[in-house]
């Protein structure tokens, strides 16, 4: 187990609110509801990228500023914390942490960590708790329970959950011996338990199931671990898994999108999660099989890669991905085997998206988002029609890059480039406003709508640029806080 800053006990327990003076049956915790403010579960498990709930700054000024910037996309809790995976930026160490900051004021609350490792975008979901009786008979079980796992992207990995009894302030689980490695982290239920799902280097995809079990007697409860391996004769050819998507509905189907050691080059699999500690493979296709356009064509094609997530659309049944280098994306039918639905030729290598959201101009159709290189220096954001790949409309920016846009309730997209702009789209394509925040922006930027007691909700854009700075913007129009201040706060306009 790794060790922590011992004061982030008292900051994690004051800051969420995860103290339990007794186990109490009717309690559910809400600050860990499904709708997180910014968070894969019952948010964003589709990777869209799309915020519904928060709209981005028309004319943008900096609330609150600290050094750290982002290695990957933060976490926005419903108790309006932010968990920043970071480098240390003052100790010249290389080793990763998650830092967390207070959403909308910016004060430090404490980090969590070393992890030794790429620490990614820290997962949300919810499990459950089951009361077990003194004669060992399980008697009730508490669903919606929290759970928190944070990777540092190899062997590292930490579970949290909070202690049902209160025994203990903060229960910790320690690396659980598996590499989630590029793969990034999803969650899934079978309706009462929760399973986070590792992707690794070899092309093994594991289910976790966490639970935790109390007695009825009040002794020591226990988070129950259990990681299955999916068995050569179900798992997905040899190959690092890359990407793992998940369905905001279903909680049978998983995407899995894989770099493969052998010709056949990226590879698409849909996983059926319903079999308990045995998923299956329901289908799969390689992306030179997609890109023929005879499917009996057996002519060899050029593999490709595919370093993008997939992307899954609102009705939870079409499948978009990348062809990294021959600048192809694809839509499939996730719900008929992996039928090719259609392919959009764009011509030029894909560096970032997909992300997808509705087009409030056109019907709020919806629309899929991708940038393309198109010169050494430069590269240009591309609207795509998700109903039939058509494309939309293009706009080039003004340096190389490689940041996945993301998307604001009226369909507007904030991105960022190499030269250190961050740009507001309208969904037409025009610009709304670009400022320059002097170093390249590579992390996606994160969208909330924080709670303000008293008052109305504060909507904030979150922007980390590559010289170690974490910015939070919000409309220039004055936000009201309550009193008090915040570290590293920044009150200038631009």
């Amino acid at each position: 187990m790794k060790s922590f800053r011992l004061w982030f006990v008292g900051v994690l327990i004051c800051g969420l609110g995860l103290t339990y003076a007794q186990f109490d049956a009717a309690f559910v915790p809400q600050i860990f509801a499904p709708d997180m403010l910014w968070a894969k579960w019952g948010n964003d498990l589709r990777n869209s990228h799309y915020n519904p709930n928060a709209q981005g700054p028309t004319n943008p000024r900096i609330l609150w500023f600290q050094p750290g910037g982002l290695i990957d996309e933060p976490l926005v809790d419903n108790a309006a914390v932010l968990w920043a995976p970071v480098h240390p930026y003052s100790t010249g160490l290389r080793y990763t942490q998650y830092r967390l900051y207070g959403a909308l004021r910016g004060g430090f609350l404490g980090s969590i960590g070393p992890f030794w490792g790429q620490a990614t975008t820290p997962i949300i979901f919810q499990t459950a708790v089951y009361v077990r009786s003194d004669n060992g008979d399980f008697v009730d079980v508490i669903g919606n329970w929290p759970v928190l796992v944070f990777t540092g992207g190899q062997y590292d990995m930490t579970v949290y959950s909070p202690d049902p009894l209160g025994v203990a302030d903060l229960y910790w689980v320690g690396n659980v011996g598996l590499p989630a490695y590029r793969s990034g982290l999803t969650a899934y239920t079978d309706g009462t338990s929760g399973y986070f799902l590792l992707g690794d280097n070899a092309g093994w995809i594991r289910p976790v199931m966490v639970f935790w079990v109390v007695a009825g007697n009040g002794s020591f409860p226990y988070l129950y671990i259990d990681a299955p391996i999916i068995g050569p004769d179900t798992t997905p050819p040899a190959g690092a898994v890359y990407g793992l998507t998940g369905s905001s509905q279903y909680s049978d189907l998983m995407i899995s999108v894989h770099h493969s050691t052998n010709q056949i080059g990226a590879q698409i699999f849909a996983i059926d999660m319903t079999p308990l500690g045995a998923p299956s493979v329901m289908w799969g296709a390689s992306l030179a099989d997609l890109s023929r356009a005879n499917p009996q064509d057996t002519t060899p094609i050029d593999s490709d890669t595919c370093d993008r997530p997939a992307v899954m659309s609102t009705d939870n049944q079409t499948i978009f991905l990348c062809a990294t280098n021959s600048g192809r994306v694809y839509a499939v039918d996730a719900l008929n085997g992996g039928a090719k639905l259609w392919v959009a030729e764009l011509g030029q290598p894909i560096m970032a998206g997909p992300s997808l959201g509705p087009d409030p101009i056109n019907g709020n159709e919806e629309t899929l988002y991708v940038v393309t290189r198109t010169s050494p220096s430069r590269s240009t954001l591309v609207a795509i029609r998700a109903a039939d790949g058509t494309v939309k409309w293009q706009r080039a920016l003004g340096s190389v890059s490689r940041c996945t846009p993301t998307i604001d309730r009226n369909g507007r997209l904030f991105i960022g480039d190499d030269r250190g702009t961050l740009y507001a789209f309208n969904p037409d394509g025009t610009i709304l406003w670009r400022r320059n925040l002097g170093a390249p922006i590579r992390v996606a930027p994160v969208l909330a709508s924080i709670p303000v007691q008293g008052g109305p909700p504060v909507d904030v854009l979150y922007v980390a640029a590559s010289n170690r700075m974490l910015y939070a913007f919000v409309e220039t129009t004055p936000v009201r806080l309550p009193p008090g201040t915040g570290t590293g706060s920044g009150t200038g306009s631009w």
